[in-house]
């Protein structure tokens, strides 16, 4: 089964609930669908969308608040542009 690369867009921070509960929500997965995951700070998607999201099988733009209101609407218009499964 080919491993899943899923992208989280947003500022990371493990003792925000909301971010936490993103991992719960992944649970299904986990003894399922092999898979990998990694936050994507938006600051990053300023300028550097492509780099940062292309090896990524689904996007998902985690809770906010965000760094950088540009780089996670760029990172959302790039699933909707590449056809990429978006949650968010």
């Amino acid at each position: 089964m080919k491993l899943v690369n899923i992208a989280l867009l947003g500022d990371y921070k493990a003792d925000y609930e909301p971010h936490f509960s993103v991992a719960r929500a992944l649970r299904p997965f986990i003894n399922n669908i092999p898979h990998s995951t990694e936050w994507i700070p938006t600051v990053v998607l300023e300028t550097d969308i492509e780099s940062q999201l292309a090896p990524y099988d689904i996007i998902w733009a985690g809770s906010g608040p965000y760094r950088s209101e540009e780089g996670i609407l760029n990172g959302i218009r790039y699933a909707r542009e590449h056809n990429i499964p978006f949650l968010g």
